[in-house]
């Protein structure tokens, strides 16, 4: 609440301050943010694409026990999780 000579002074309260700081704050944040997400988006896509290139590029084997169709350099099945040897 202001005095009577803050008032006459037209003196902002404190809060207000305070709320356009973080106000200023929140929107530094939420471009920082749309930032680091557009870098991870660009990321994923960028390990999709090579892992699709891998997957195709090297041949598929294909499990004994359940018939799944896997990458070549699997251990393991994707779909029953059985040794492929």
């Amino acid at each position: 609440m202001k005095t009577k000579a803050g008032a006459t002074a037209g003196v902002e309260e404190p809060w207000e301050d305070v709320k356009r700081g973080l106000a200023t704050a929140m929107e530094q944040m939420n471009k920082a943010f749309a930032k680091a997400g557009e870098e991870m988006r660009k990321a994923f896509e960028e390990a999709r694409k090579e892992f699709r290139w891998e997957s195709t590029s090297k041949g598929r084997i294909v499990c004994a026990h359940c018939g799944a169709s896997n990458p070549s350099e699997a251990k393991f099945c994707s779909k029953c999780g059985k040794s492929i040897s």
